[in-house]
């Protein structure tokens, strides 16, 4: 706590009282301004670390203002009202049934049979006659396995033909087995299996290190990071390149980064490095999402990403980087606008006082005489209403043409409307506020957020994109960092053929390990890599999710 200074204070009465009326009226009005904001952003920080991150808007809220008449004219007043309260006991919410089990694809490992020795009735000692069995199973886990197989190969050699070749001529069985690493005992399923459980489960090579040692397998990290390291160089990268060319010639695509600290950038004097994620859009024919650690956030990695002269349309967040002309054109993100009008909502008073209220009646009249508040709640809920009408074509499963044709019709006039409305109430709010800075923000990305009602395949928000990313920063705050930059490279490889397996509904184990014995066993042409791609439609069946 900051200790009270005497002489500023005495410096700052003697400044007061040089002052005239209107000299101190500005100056109380600008104090007033700069601790409003302060109070703004120290709302917004005890939120960030003390409250909820959730962007869902309160449903009992949203019903009790009036929007300007033209937004209802469609509307059944019914719609508006909140359902009757009836008095009940307060106890917890009944969660949503869960997904029966289903054990049908398990497979029995043994079935026993109880019976009776002895069929004689222990009453009367007649013979007792067989009714329909009762049949129950049991559940049984075991832990997954590390084995090895021994491999006795059989050399030959043949006494004549090595007289006459002056040289033993030696002759080995076909069948021998080829090595996934020369030198080494690894496998494609024990690779496999290292990357499924760091990468998909989360486990980073030192816990794997532990659980082994604690089974009496002594396997240490070193040597398991210098397997993935050295497939991924020798095999996965072959793959990772064919993705990356057939990425930039995707026509619709979606773009995002997150931080991931690299210790050799460190020392080279760069604190904070980045992966950079690129996904394929809804309706393209090769889903893909693909992860590359440039290690910074500079606009060239976007346009390394999406080619020199790309013509796709990519989605993205309001970094600066995406607005460098990389693309034939660049749609704006709706859910990051409607977030930051969530965060003015939530680090607002209103959202507190108004909680306090019990009937609908005194939040109406709360929200008459507090019309800042209220803005904001409109403001949220015409982002609400795109949204709604974007989760009802999805669900009609609506065709390009069909979502071009309602976006025109039903979307537009709501988002013409909303900016309309932000016009009307921008000069109400400090522009360093949150709703301030809402407002801006939103008027920055207008040109890029009106790009959506160009095509049909266009998304709302780049949420896709950001869903995909997630694994990653979960993934991300078990490894914590890379150590190297071959390193980062190697887990955004892994990564990308892992998240790549299952948009195309692949099981990801499985599809690393077929990748890694068929790239070992026939080679690395052209041919054999575009088989193994993860849309691609010559793997076997075996390989997806049922």
């Amino acid at each position: 706590m900051r200790m009270i200074n005497v002489e500023e204070i005495n410096k700052l009465q003697e400044k007061l009282e040089k002052m005239d009326r209107e000299e101190l009226m500005e100056y109380a009005i600008g104090e007033t301004i700069s601790k409003m904001t302060y109070l703004d952003q120290l709302a917004s920080m005890k939120r960030s670390k003390f409250g909820s991150t959730s962007e869902k808007t309160s449903l009992e809220m949203l019903p009790l203002f009036n929007e300007i008449e033209k937004t209802l004219d469609n509307v059944n007043p019914v719609d508006l009202l909140e359902p009757e309260v009836k008095d009940t006991k307060k106890g917890k919410k009944r969660k949503p049934k869960a997904k029966e089990n289903d054990y049908s694809d398990l497979e029995i490992k043994e079935t026993i049979h109880h019976s009776l020795k002895d069929r004689s009735c222990p009453e009367c000692g007649s013979l007792m006659k067989e009714l329909k069995p009762t049949i129950s199973y049991e559940l049984k886990y075991k832990p997954a396995e590390w084995f090895l197989i021994k491999h006795v190969i059989h050399n030959y050699v043949c006494p004549e033909c090595s007289k006459e070749s002056d040289g033993i001529v030696c002759v080995e069985p076909k069948d021998k087995p080829v090595r996934l690493i020369e030198g080494s005992v690894v496998t494609s399923s024990a690779v496999a299996g290292l990357a499924y459980n760091k990468y998909v489960l989360g486990t980073p090579l030192y816990r794997q290190e532990q659980d082994l040692n604690r089974q009496n397998i002594c396997i240490n990290r070193q040597n398991m990071s210098n397997w993935m390291m050295q497939c991924s160089n020798d095999y996965l990268e072959y793959v990772f390149d064919q993705m990356c060319e057939d990425f930039k010639k995707l026509e619709i695509v979606h773009l995002d980064e997150t931080p991931l600290q690299i210790i050799e950038d460190c020392k080279d004097g760069r604190k904070k490095g980045y992966v950079w994620m690129g996904m394929s859009g809804t309706f393209e024919t090769n889903q893909m999402a693909l992860y590359f650690s440039p290690g910074n956030r500079k606009y060239e990695n976007a346009t390394m990403i999406l080619g020199e002269d790309s013509h796709a349309i990519a989605h993205s967040d309001g970094y600066e980087a995406y607005h460098k002309d990389i693309c034939l054109m660049v749609v704006g993100c709706m859910a990051h606008v409607r977030r930051k009008f969530v965060e003015a909502q939530k680090a607002s008073v209103g959202e507190k006082e108004i909680r306090k209220l019990s009937t609908r009646e005194e939040r109406i009249e709360y929200l008459d005489s507090h019309p800042g508040y209220k803005n904001i709640l409109v403001a949220i809920h015409y982002i609400n209403k795109l949204f709604k009408i974007e989760e009802t074509l999805k669900k009609e499963c609506a065709t390009p043409s069909e979502r071009y044709k309602r976006r025109q019709e039903e979307s537009l006039p709501i988002f013409n409307e909303f900016f309309a409305y932000l016009h009307e109430i921008e000069g109400q709010y400090l522009p360093k506020g949150k709703m301030g800075s809402a407002i801006s923000y939103t008027f920055h990305e207008e040109e890029y957020l009106r790009n959506f009602f160009k095509d049909g395949r266009c998304e709302l928000s780049n949420n896709l994109a950001e869903q995909r990313i997630k694994p990653f920063v979960i993934a991300r705050k078990n490894f914590l960092f890379s150590n190297t930059k071959n390193g980062a490279k190697a887990s955004t490889i892994y990564f990308s053929l892992i998240e790549s397996a299952k948009m195309n509904k692949l099981n990801p184990y499985k599809y690393l390990e077929y990748v890694l014995d068929t790239l070992s066993t026939k080679g690395l042409s052209n041919e054999i890599i575009n088989s193994v791609l993860p849309y691609s439609k010559q793997l076997p069946k075996n390989l997806y999710v049922k």
